[in-house]
């Protein structure tokens, strides 16, 4: 009674506070030398956008078979000590291997945004996620398809997306038509902060694009701020649109239109 049995082998103290880094952790020690948490447990740990999930899973490799209630086993002959990290003091599956494997078993706009944190965050970057394709992403390694079409649509220089927001934004100017502007846009301007934009269509069309959500830009202090880059904005000869969560969600053609028809009369203008 000195202990609480989690799994066999693997004891917590009494008024340890339960949570999913406990879970997660007891399940991995019960899944023996080599085993690591994955799939979308690994996601969650490393904190990726879409990583929600309140279930465990973990892999172990070769054919091992330990079995453990509550948690979702995964067999794979692929996995290596190199596919391994410790985060948060539990060994868990790289980023790049975490991104494989949930990219065959969630849409693929959730895989995207993954993606997009997990090299915003600085835990992997696209090139090394091509070089982990390239050596362990052939047959048999499911999603690998998808990532490689993921990083094929975004480009290898694309700076990430910073929200899940943004990822919306962009997959619904893509799908309605709009020309792919270019994400996080710089603008210096001598003795003034510098102004990064969520989204922008360069010189000389000069249309910025601001993805904004009450939610985030509510508190005085955004509000100032984003209201003084905005006029900045308009003094540099820039049009400015803001894409709001609402548009997003409930009139997302309409939204798209006005980009384009801003798009297209900037374009004229500056011909």
């Amino acid at each position: 009674g000195l202990l609480v049995r989690l799994h066999h082998g693997v004891y917590a103290v009494p008024g340890a506070p339960t949570s999913f880094e406990q879970r997660a952790a007891a399940a991995r020690l019960a899944g023996g030398a080599g085993a690591a948490v994955s799939h979308g447990s690994a996601a969650r740990l490393w904190g990726l956008r879409g990583a929600t999930s309140n279930r465990i899973q973990i892999a172990v490799p070769g054919v091992t078979r330990p079995r453990l209630t509550g948690v979702v086993i995964h067999r794979s002959r692929l996995l290596q000590p190199v596919d391994i990290r410790v985060h948060q003091g539990i060994t868990v599956t790289r980023p790049e291997r975490t991104l494989v494997d949930v990219a065959g078993v969630v849409p693929v706009d959730v895989a995207t945004s993954m993606l997009e944190s997990a090299v915003h965050l600085g835990f992997t970057t696209p090139e090394h996620i091509w070089r982990y394709l390239s050596r362990y992403g052939g047959p048999g390694c499911r999603g690998a398809g998808r990532v490689r079409t993921i990083l094929e649509a975004r480009g290898p220089a694309a700076p990430p997306t910073e929200s899940g927001l943004e990822d919306l934004a962009l997959r619904t100017l893509f799908r309605y038509g709009a020309k792919p502007p270019v994400r996080q846009y710089v603008i210096r301007v001598p003795g003034r902060p510098t102004i990064k934009l969520d989204m922008a269509y360069p010189p000389p069309v000069k249309l910025a694009l601001e993805v904004d959500s009450a939610r985030w830009h509510s508190d005085s202090e955004s509000y100032r701020r984003d209201r003084a880059k905005w006029n900045l904005l308009v003094a540099l000869g820039w049009t400015l649109l803001i894409l709001t969560d609402f548009d997003l969600h409930e009139r997302p053609e309409q939204l798209v239109g006005d980009v384009i028809a801003a798009h297209d009369r900037l374009s004229r203008l500056a011909a």
